[in-house]
């Protein structure tokens, strides 16, 4: 699925299942996305400045060019590629 340039900002999107989803540039901008499942996404250049990403699975996930300032990544997979918060 892709969703390309659309708006969940201050969405309450906890447990949310994105998982292989084309995200690139959607706006996430203080979004709920606690437990979400973003494994495999494509977050290349999503706003997700000031979401709550606290135990989000990003495993895959590609955040190229990403805005993630002051987003909560508490507890959250981290193991995603194309950005210095990537472990990978």
């Amino acid at each position: 699925d892709y969703i390309y340039y659309n708006s969940f900002a201050n969405a309450n999107l906890e447990n949310a299942n994105f998982k292989n989803a084309g995200l690139i540039y959607t706006n996430f901008h203080l979004a709920n996305l606690r437990n979400a499942d973003l494994s495999g996404a494509d977050l290349r250049s999503a706003f997700l400045s000031n979401a709550d990403l606290s135990n989000a699975n990003l495993e895959g996930a590609n955040l190229e060019g990403a805005k993630l300032d002051n987003t909560t990544l508490t507890d959250a997979n981290l193991n995603c590629i194309n950005h210095p918060i990537c472990n990978n």
